[in-house]
C-alpha cells in the first residue's frame, strides 16, 4: 500500500528519535508548530542529515538536497536598515550633490555592510556529503564523501495504528546503521599486489628481410606520427611482400586491434591498412619512426586497496624469571643491563595490547548490552561505554609513548594541526619507524577544510602513500592528486631528520639573538633571529638575495662567500648594531640592456616560413622585444626621478631586470612552438594530428597566459614602488605637520547659514577650515586642497593649514 506525503514525514521523525537516543547529532529538525486552535498545520518535519563519529547517514535524500551538504545556519546580530540605506543612495545619485556628499553617504552604506557581516555567527553547520541516495535505496551512510552501507526500509517502518509495533521496527533499522558502522569501522586498507599476464609488444634486432626469410610473425610498431592518420603506438601485422619488377619491393601491414589479438581488415578506416616502399620503409626505419618487434607474454605487476579485518595478534606470555638464590652474587655488564630493559619494554608493551585488546572486546559487549536494555538502563551502559573508549584511548597513548622512546624520537606537534591531527601523525610516524614500513617525506594543510595530508615512501615497493588526516583525527589512504592547490606545505620531513647541519653557534657568546646554520644539503646559508630584525638588516638581507622562510621561520639563501660572510657579520652583535647605524649601499643595476635580448635569426626564419600568411612583411622581433623592454625600462625611469630613495629604485630596477629575462624566455618559447606548428592556412592538413595540433595549439596559450602574468607582475611592481613613493611624502609631510605649533595663529570662527543647517568655519588668511561628512576639509580661495581624516581633530586641521602657509612663503621666498 503507497504511503502519504505525510506518513512519510512521521516515519522519518520517528526514526530521527531513535537516533538522537543513540548519540546521533540531527540536523534540520523543525518541531511540530500545529495549532488546532487557529486551524493551522504544520507537522514535525527532519531533513533526513544526521551525523556520528565522522560517518554520515542520509535518509530520503534527493539531488536538491545536495545543497544541503556543508550548510551553516547563521545568525545576524545586526541588520541593515535599509530605509536609510536607500536614502543614502539618493544622496549619491543625486547631480546637485558635491563629492564629498557622495563620498560620505557611500562610507556609511558600507559602514552599515561591515557591521551586518562581522556580526554573523554560524550556529549549526551541516556535514559535509557528497551522493544523493543510491537507485532502490531510501537511505545510505557515507564517510569522507564513500558510500559504505546502503539499504530500504524507511517508510516501511511507518504503523499508523500501531505505535509500539512502529518503535519495534524503528528500532530492527536503526541496529542496521549501527551495525554498518561498527562493520566499516573494523576494515583497515590494505594494498594488495596483482599480477597480470598482459600480451606486449618487444622490440626485436633482426631486419624485415630476415623475418620474410625465416617467415617469423613480424610487427611494426609506430614511434612517430605519420600520414594517413598513423598514430604514435598503433601496431601493425607483416601481411606479405609484393614485387613490382624493376626491384621495386612494396610491405603491406594490416593494424591489430587495442587488445593485439586480432588484426583490422575493415576499410573504413585508411589507417588500417599500410603499405611501404622497401627504400622508403629503411629510411623511416632509420629515423626511428617506427620499430620491430614481436608479441610476447610479460607478467605485470599491479596494486589495488582492498578492506579487511584487523588480524588478531596472538598473545605472548612473558617469560618467568628465574629464581636466584641469595647466596648468590651476580655480576652484570651494561650491555645485559640494556638486555634486560628491552626485555622489561618488550613485556609491557605485549601486556598492553593485550590489555587494549579486552578493552576493545568489552566495549563491543556493553554496546550491544546498551542497544537492548530499556532506557531507564541506557545511561549506565553508555556511561561504561564512555569510560571504556576513554581507557582504549590511555593505552593507546601509552603504546605509542613506548614506540616512539625504543625509536629515539619525540612527539609530532605542529601549531596548525588539532590536538586529534597531531596525535594520529605521531601514532602513524612511531607505527612506520617501528616495523620499517615507510618513510615520511611531507606535510601538506588545507586550511579551508582543516584536513592534512601526510605524504609518505614505502620502504619495500618505494610507492608513494598519501593519507588524508581531518580534524577529528579520523585518517584515511587517497591518491596524489587530492593535494591539489588547496594544500600549502607546512613541514618537510627530510629537511627536519638532516640534524648534522645545526645551527652554528656564534664565536661571540654575548650575541644570543641571531645564529645561522649551513644547510650542505640545498646548499643554502639560514640565518635565525630570536626577534624580529631592523628594517636597515632586512634591507641588508634583501639586498644581498636573502628570502624569508615562513615555515622555517628564517632568512635562508644559496652558499657564496658573500652571504657566509654576512650570517657571520650579522651573528655577532657589536657589527649587528654598527650596520643598522650605517648607510646601505645598493649595487648599481643597468637597465639600459635592451637591445641585449634577442632572438636566433634561424629561428626567426621559421617562425615566418610557418606563418607567414596575412602578413605584409617580415618580423623582426628583435626590435619587438627592444621596444616592449624600452616603454618598461622608461617608466621605471620616470618612477625613479621622482624620489631618492635607493631602497625603492634598486628593488624596482631588479623587479625590471627579473621581468626582461623572463619574458625573454616566455617569447623564445612561443616562437619555438610557432616554428613547430605551422599555420594550417600554409601547409593544409598535411597529414597532422588533430589531437597533436590542439596540444600545440594549448601549449602556445599557457605560455601566452604566462607572459600575460609577467606583464601584470611588472605593473603591480610599479604600481606598489609609486605607493611606496607617495607613502615616504606623505609620512615626511605628517612627520613635519606634527612638529608645527599653533600658537601665536588667531584663527577666525564664521558662522554660516547654507541652505537648512549652520556651518561653522575657521579662517586664517585665505584658508579656511570646514567640518563636512565627519571630516574636516580646508578650502583655499574657495576651493578645496585638503582633506583630513575623520581621526583627525581640529588642532591637527589648524597645523596642516600653518604648513600650507609656510611651504607657500618658501617658495615666494626662493
Amino acid at each position: 500500500m503507497a504511503i502519504s506525503y505525510y506518513d512519510k514525514k512521521d516515519a522519518k521523525v520517528a526514526i530521527m528519535n531513535s537516533l538522537k537516543e543513540k548519540g546521533w547529532n540531527i540536523f534540520g529538525f523543525k518541531a511540530d508548530q500545529s495549532d488546532s486552535m487557529t486551524d493551522y498545520f504544520s507537522p514535525a518535519n527532519w531533513d533526513g542529515i544526521c551525523e556520528k563519529d565522522g560517518y554520515v547517514l542520509l535518509v530520503d535524500i534527493a539531488k536538491w538536497d545536495l545543497s544541503k551538504s556543508g550548510k551553516e545556519i547563521t545568525k545576524k546580530g545586526y541588520k541593515v536598515d535599509h530605509a536609510k540605506v536607500s536614502k543614502l543612495q539618493a544622496t549619491i545619485n543625486d547631480s546637485a550633490a558635491t563629492e564629498a556628499e557622495k563620498q560620505g553617504a557611500q562610507l556609511a552604506i558600507d559602514r552599515m555592510k561591515n557591521k551586518e557581516v562581522e556580526s554573523t555567527v554560524v550556529i549549526e553547520k551541516y556535514p559535509t556529503f557528497k551522493n544523493v541516495n543510491p537507485p532502490r535505496a531510501s537511505w545510505h551512510i557515507e564517510k569522507n564523501g564513500e558510500i559504505i552501507a546502503k539499504g530500504t526500509g524507511v517508510f516501511s517502518v511507518y504503523e499508523a495504528n500501531d505505535k509500539a509495533l512502529m518503535n519495534e521496527k524503528v528500532e530492527k533499522l536503526v541496529k542496521r546503521f549501527e551495525k554498518a558502522i561498527k562493520n566499516n569501522s573494523q576494515l583497515v586498507e590494505v594494498e594488495e599486489e596483482v599480477k597480470t599476464v598482459v600480451t606486449k609488444p618487444v622490440e626485436v634486432d633482426y631486419t624485415i628481410e630476415e623475418a620474410i626469410e625465416k617467415e617469423m610473425a613480424t610487427y611494426l610498431v609506430i614511434d612517430k606520427e605519420l600520414t594517413g592518420g598513423i598514430y604514435k603506438n598503433y601496431v601493425y601485422k607483416f601481411f606479405g611482400a609484393r614485387s613490382y619488377g624493376k626491384g621495386i619491393v612494396k610491405y603491406i601491414f594490416l593494424r591489430m586491434d587495442k587488445k593485439l589479438k586480432k588484426t583490422l581488415n575493415g576499410m573504413s578506416n585508411s589507417a588500417n591498412y599500410v603499405t611501404f616502399l622497401q627504400s622508403n620503409f629503411n629510411e623511416l626505419l632509420e629515423k626511428g619512426c617506427f620499430h620491430l618487434a614481436e608479441l610476447k607474454e610479460v607478467e605485470e605487476i599491479t596494486y589495488k586497496t582492498v578492506f579487511k579485518k584487523v588480524a588478531r595478534k596472538e598473545e605472548v606470555k612473558p617469560m618467568q624469571e628465574e629464581s636466584l638464590l641469595e647466596s648468590e652474587v651476580l655480576e652484570i655488564s651494561s650491555e645485559q643491563v640494556e638486555e634486560v630493559a628491552q626485555v622489561e619494554e618488550t613485556t609491557e608493551r605485549e601486556e598492553l595490547e593485550a590489555e587494549l585488546k579486552q578493552v576493545k572486546s568489552d566495549i563491543n559487549t556493553h554496546y550491544q548490552t546498551f542497544t537492548r536494555v530499556a532506557a531507564s538502563q541506557s545511561g549506565s551502559e553508555l556511561q561504561r561505554v564512555t569510560d571504556l573508549h576513554q581507557k582504549e584511548k590511555e593505552i593507546k597513548k601509552q603504546l605509542t609513548e613506548i614506540k616512539l622512546k625504543a625509536n629515539n624520537m619525540t612527539a609530532f606537534n605542529h601549531k596548525s594541526l588539532s590536538v586529534n591531527q597531531n596525535d594520529f601523525i605521531t601514532n602513524r610516524l612511531a607505527g612506520w619507524k617501528d616495523r620499517d614500513i615507510a618513510t615520511p617525506l611531507e606535510l601538506h594543510f588545507n586550511d579551508k577544510e582543516n584536513t592534512v595530508i601526510i605524504k609518505a615512501q614505502h620502504n619495500q615497493t618505494k610507492r608513494i602513500v598519501c593519507i588524508m588526516i581531518f580534524e577529528n583525527g579520523y585518517g584515511k589512504t587517497v591518491r596524489d592528486n587530492e593535494l591539489n592547490e588547496d594544500f600549502k606545505m607546512i613541514h618537510n620531513f627530510t629537511e627536519s631528520v638532516n640534524e648534522e647541519n645545526e645551527a652554528v653557534e656564534v664565536e661571540n657568546q654575548t650575541a644570543s639573538d641571531v645564529t645561522y646554520k649551513l644547510n650542505e644539503e640545498r646548499n643554502g646559508v639560514e640565518i635565525y633571529f630570536t626577534e624580529k630584525p631592523s628594517e636597515e638588516v632586512r634591507e641588508l638581507l634583501k639586498v644581498n638575495k636573502f628570502r624569508w622562510s615562513r615555515y622555517n621561520k628564517c632568512w635562508y639563501a644559496k652558499q657564496s662567500d658573500k652571504t657566509i660572510e654576512l650570517a657571520k657579520q650579522l651573528s655577532n652583535e657589536n657589527q649587528s648594531e654598527q650596520m643598522n647605524n650605517e648607510t646601505i649601499s645598493y649595487p648599481e643595476i643597468n637597465i639600459e640592456d635592451n637591445d641585449s635580448y634577442k632572438v636566433d635569426q634561424q629561428l626567426q626564419d621559421r617562425e615566418h616560413d610557418a606563418n607567414w600568411i596575412f602578413r605584409k612583411e617580415k618580423k623582426d622581433h628583435n626590435k619587438i622585444l627592444e621596444e616592449h623592454f624600452s616603454y618598461y625600462t622608461d617608466k621605471v625611469k620616470a618612477i625613479a626621478s621622482t624620489t631618492n630613495d635607493e631602497s625603492i629604485i634598486y628593488n624596482l630596477k631588479n623587479s625590471l631586470q627579473r621581468y626582461k629575462k623572463k619574458f625573454h624566455e616566455n617569447y623564445v618559447k612561443r616562437m619555438t612552438v610557432l616554428s613547430n606548428n605551422p599555420h594550417w592556412l600554409v601547409t593544409g592538413r598535411a597529414g597532422r594530428s588533430a589531437s597533436a595540433n590542439n596540444k600545440a595549439m594549448d601549449r602556445y596559450d599557457n605560455l601566452m597566459r604566462e607572459s600575460i602574468e609577467l606583464t601584470d607582475i611588472i605593473d603591480k611592481a610599479l604600481s606598489s614602488a609609486k605607493y611606496k613613493i607617495n607613502k615616504v611624502k606623505t609620512d615626511a609631510v605628517k612627520k613635519a605637520v606634527s612638529n608645527i605649533s599653533i600658537d601665536g595663529y588667531k584663527f577666525e570662527t564664521i558662522n554660516k547659514k547654507t541652505g537648512t543647517r549652520n556651518v561653522r568655519m575657521y579662517k586664517l588668511n585665505e584658508y579656511h577650515i570646514v567640518k563636512d561628512w565627519s571630516a574636516y576639509a580646508i578650502f583655499y580661495k574657495g576651493k578645496e586642497v585638503h582633506r583630513m581624516k575623520t581621526t583627525d581633530k581640529l588642532a591637527d586641521a589648524k597645523q596642516y593649514v600653518i604648513y600650507l602657509m609656510q611651504n607657500e612663503k618658501d617658495a615666494v621666498t626662493a
